[in-house]
């Protein structure tokens, strides 16, 4: 099996040694333990992709996103996993992602479920929870989706059959909706996915992610899917009576900024 791990560093560039080390010391021999053939190490660019390919970080190149980075391999991997550039999450849950993409051949993705905390904030939270919400009424998908939206995950690369059907996981996202792209494919292509336990430290207060990425994200969405257009009105009034809105909704600063994406979203791309 061939498998490639992508780390996006751009703005945690120092810890690139340390990666490095750690991956060659823990996290290789325990995937080689698992069957793992060929083990390819790529770095992504700020955060995913949005400056130029001739910049770099003492040496790190930039501007390279995870599908750039996938494209440019040496191997043709049959899984790829994508892995938390922020150091927040144990490089040990690379190796349980990786056990379950290979526990079934039919297992298609494997997602990081935060818990513990969620998010950035609970404002961007409530938010990943709807977009999910809205790709679940999409697809009318009844199985639970509990995150979706970490930065850990691994998928399938290529083509695999199903049940005699040949399918592919198909990404196109650059930025930060790369991981919606992803549960958007496997929940509309009906594949089998699961979910790992991650275990993250406290919330940190810094991250390039603003409210404008919000906006990106739902304008990805609806390009991908332009029939959500006209379902997006009685999503929001539906999601709003789900009891998860209800525990994070009261939260400081979350009503108030949950009113203004409602507001951009249906006034900025509902005619």
């Amino acid at each position: 099996m061939k498998v490639v791990c992508i780390f996006p560093i751009a703005y945690n560039y120092k810890k690139y040694p340390e990666i490095i080390e750690k991956f060659r010391d823990y996290i290789t021999p325990q995937l080689n333990i698992l069957g793992a053939t060929s083990i390819e190490l790529k770095f992504a660019g700020a955060d995913y992709i949005f400056v130029p390919a001739n910049q770099t970080f003492e040496g790190v190149p930039k501007g390279k996103g995870i599908l750039d980075s996938i494209k440019g391999t040496a191997i043709v991997p049959d899984f790829v996993i994508v892995c938390d550039g922020s150091g927040t999450i144990s490089f040990g849950y690379i190796v349980n992602i990786f056990k379950v993409l290979i526990s079934d051949s039919s297992m298609a993705c494997a997602m990081a479920n935060r818990i513990g905390n969620k998010s950035i904030n609970d404002s961007r939270y409530l938010i990943e929870r709807f977009e999910i919400f809205l790709i679940r009424s999409l697809f009318n998908h009844k199985q639970e989706i509990p995150d979706g939206q970490c930065g850990l995950w691994g998928y399938r690369n290529g083509k695999f059959k199903i049940d005699d059907t040949e399918v592919e996981i198909k990404l196109t996202g650059i930025g930060y909706e790369i991981e919606l792209d992803l549960v958007s494919e496997v929940v509309e292509k009906k594949l089998e996915y699961s979910f790992v336990d991650v275990d993250l430290p406290p919330r940190q207060v810094s991250s390039s992610f603003n409210y404008e990425n919000n906006l990106k994200k739902f304008e990805f969405l609806i390009t991908k899917y332009p029939k959500l257009k006209f379902l997006i009105s009685n999503c929001f009034n539906e999601y709003e009576k789900t009891e998860e809105f209800d525990n994070l909704i009261n939260k400081p600063n979350v009503k108030e900024n949950w009113e203004k994406y409602k507001h951009d979203i249906i006034n900025g791309q509902i005619k």
